[in-house]
């Protein structure tokens, strides 16, 4: 009989407090392993742990080998000097001074025991972490705590676990806010090769990583412990700065970021080379390459506009739920009809490196199958299974599933599957894609043996992103602006940009605006009957540069509306193209044309500006 998941949780702080029995291990968790867990990897930075659900801001702060510090005056200043802090609706408790003892339940065991300050004047307050091996440095995540509020639980999946080292250095990739909402750029990370910076200066080639130095790929090297570096002509690529501290907010909280520094000096450069990121949730939706914003005397400084900035709750739901609402992540995508229950599971067959094979899989918490073997697990546990002759080998337990929804795309990842020939964990991430017709198969797109995970892409009607909101109104405070008289709707036809891209001249690009979704024997030919801005070629093909799936925003002091269509389709680099059409009031103008802008340094995203009366604010004194 499955069990739920908050049932498993009981039975396994159950079994932690009464089996307890620790081996005391002193502070060799700072310069070796305890078990398989690496104490030079975690102990030489601090954690924050947030309370969730919590109807307060509840944080634990926790540092292994070295004092708790934070700045006088701020909320956690009374934790300064401690290891293990909790502050908790601004009320702060030290729960393990300057000194602690560290154990494990057992030499094997991934529980590791901090024991610090008295707790109601007899027993020892507990910090207790189960740790697990990932494909990332991680971070912590609470889990329970007793009812005597003596004893905490977490989980870590990191890669400081795993048996084999680790082939990169990472540093927290992780940060929260004042209102202790989460913030994690670790999707980012690169486990091989790096990111290509796009720059108006041809000329300049640099590449970074994100919270991590980046491992050689296809021949390509990089200096060690480096986070960014610049490509010579020679094709080496010279560090702009090493790893140091993890992610933070800048000051003023304004985005996130993360510094690399080095105190090698460059031929050319009076200061050391110093590399800044700085990632922000983009305001209109859509996600952007990272791009130099700035490189003088070896000082450089990257933007990365990335919906993984934004907070993990407007991006993320649980994989129970299953959905996106309107009201909490700005979509409605509903994929519950896709699980199946009382043991049934989906079937497929996909073809790895040439052979054919089985997989068996289901969603939202739930396993397929019975009592069976998937691996070393049970098939009510899985998430996928898949099967080669008479093996088979998990790719992804659903206890611990993860739904996100980043720029359009609904991605299910699946952890803690069978044992990959690199020892780690085999993993799942499966992409929804939207399919008006229907439903079809699961397909394989790729296997990342480098991080041991199957990629597969779903094609289905579940994934369209419903738009319950209107896509030609905005309002700011008292401005209104309707632009619906733009509108295409059924028998009408697309409105047509003027100009076009020097690739090719005889080009055009067709726009639609707050459609009606009805676009029968209207779509130009060539074009993607879903897309609102379309590009045929001379040839007569045509390519999608998106839809408009986001809320349109106004710019009061440049008096403009932006309207950015995503999803298109692919284009280079792993990339998507996109468009954005700027809408600037003019009074009177009510037979103006959209015209193209030009196209960015990559070529995958296409600007528009429409000068039209439709654009100016339906408000009193407007002027």
């Amino acid at each position: 009989m499955k069990q739920t998941l908050g049932a498993c949780k009981t039975i396994l702080l159950a079994a932690v407090t009464t089996v307890f029995v620790p081996v005391a291990l002193g502070q060799s968790i700072c310069n070796g392993k305890v078990g398989a867990l690496v104490g030079t990897q975690i102990s030489r930075h601090s954690w924050q742990v947030q309370v969730k659900p919590s109807d307060v801001v509840d944080t634990f702060y926790i540092s292994f080998c070295q004092p708790l510090q934070f700045p006088a005056g701020s909320a956690a200043a009374q934790c300064s000097g401690a290891s293990v802090c909790r502050v908790r609706d601004k009320v702060v408790s030290v729960l393990a001074g300057d000194h602690f003892n560290v154990s494990v339940i057992s030499p094997a065991s991934p529980w590791l025991v901090l024991s610090g300050e008295q707790c109601h004047g007899h027993d020892q307050y507990k910090l207790t972490i189960r740790h697990s091996c990932g494909l990332h440095l991680g971070s912590p995540e609470f889990l329970a705590e007793s009812k005597s509020k003596c004893q905490s639980f977490f989980t870590w999946r990191t890669s400081a676990a795993c048996s084999s080292p680790a082939r990169r250095n990472e540093v927290p990739c992780y940060t929260y806010n004042a209102e202790g909402a989460k913030f994690d750029l670790t999707p980012l990370i690169m486990v091989t090769g790096s990111h290509s910076v796009e720059s108006v200066n041809r000329d300049i080639d640099l590449r970074i990583n994100v919270c991590s130095d980046m491992a050689e790929d296809n021949g390509q090297k990089y200096p060690a412990m480096s986070g960014a570096c610049l490509m010579q002509g020679d094709g080496r690529c010279i560090s702009m700065g090493d790893l140091q501290s993890g992610l933070i907010f800048s000051s003023g909280d304004s985005h996130l970021e993360i510094v690399y520094t080095t105190n090698t000096s460059h031929e050319g450069c009076d200061m050391t080379p110093r590399t800044v990121l700085s990632f922000k949730c983009p305001e209109r939706g859509e996600s952007h390459p990272p791009r130099l914003i700035s490189l003088w005397n070896c000082q450089s400084h990257v933007e990365w506009e990335t919906q993984f900035a934004c907070p993990l709750d407007l991006i993320t739901s649980t994989p129970d739920v299953c959905k996106f609402t309107q009201k909490e992540h700005g979509f409605d995508v509903d994929l519950t009809p896709l699980k199946l229950m009382d043991g049934q599971y989906h079937n497929s067959t996909v073809n790895v490196k040439g052979t054919p094979v089985t997989v068996i899989y289901n969603l939202c918490n739930q396993g397929v199958g019975s009592s069976d073997s998937c691996g070393q697990g049970k098939r009510y546990n899985t998430a996928i299974c898949l099967f080669n002759g008479t093996s088979s080998i998990s790719l992804g337990d659903v206890r611990d599933a993860n739904l996100q929804l980043v720029d359009g795309v609904a991605s299910m990842l699946f952890q803690d599957g069978s044992l990959c020939p690199n020892n780690l964990p085999w993993s799942s991430v499966i992409d929804f894609v939207c399919e008006k017709s229907g439903t079809r198969q699961l397909e394989l797109d790729f296997v990342d043996e480098n991080s041991c995970r199957y990629h597969f892409v779903w094609e289905t009607e579940h994934a369209c992103l419903e738009r319950s909101f209107e896509t030609c109104i905005v309002q700011d405070g008292d401005i209104r602006i309707d632009f619906n008289s733009l509108a295409t709707r059924k028998g009408q036809s697309s409105w047509i940009a003027l100009g076009s891209p020097e690739k090719d001249r005889n080009g055009t690009f067709y726009l639609r605006l707050c459609d009606d979704g009805d676009r029968e024997g209207q779509v130009p030919h060539g074009c993607d009957e879903e897309a609102a801005v379309c590009f045929v070629d001379g040839t007569g093909k045509g390519v999608s540069y998106g839809q408009f799936l986001s809320r349109p925003s106004y710019n009061n002091k440049t008096r403009t509306v932006t309207l950015t269509a995503t999803a298109g389709q692919p284009c280079d680099a792993g990339r998507n193209y996109t468009s954005t059409l700027y809408l600037v009031c003019k009074p009177g103008a009510t037979t103006e044309s959209p015209v193209f802008l030009g196209m960015d340094h990559s070529g995958c995203l296409a600007e528009f500006e429409w000068h039209t009366a439709s654009a100016c604010p339906l408000k009193s004194g407007y002027v």
